[in-house]
């Protein structure tokens, strides 16, 4: 899916949205990871038969793309570790 394909294709609820511009500010995310987000966040909506995008399948994507970036930072572990906290305050809200 290409960068103008997310427009038409990554519709995401006012809950969803709000939870994603927390999350690029607290975590400090790029626009590239911003788009990545959205990517799998349609994949999870389509698997569970959803048109929209709703904040359940952005938290989720947040999650692993968090993962995804402690895996490949062993070096800064204590900092890492210290956003996924910030990530989890988030999802309680």
């Amino acid at each position: 899916m290409s960068n103008k394909d997310i427009g038409t294709f990554c519709k995401v609820d006012e809950e969803g949205a709000n939870l994603l511009k927390q999350a690029m500010t607290k975590l400090g995310l790029s626009a590239r990871a911003y788009h990545k987000i959205l990517k799998v966040s349609r994949t999870i909506a389509d698997l569970e038969g959803k048109n929209e995008i709703q904040s359940s399948h952005i938290a989720e994507a947040i999650q692993y793309r968090v993962l995804d970036r402690v895996s490949r930072c062993k070096k800064h572990k204590l900092f890492l570790f210290y956003k996924i906290y910030i990530i989890c305050l988030i999802l309680r809200k």
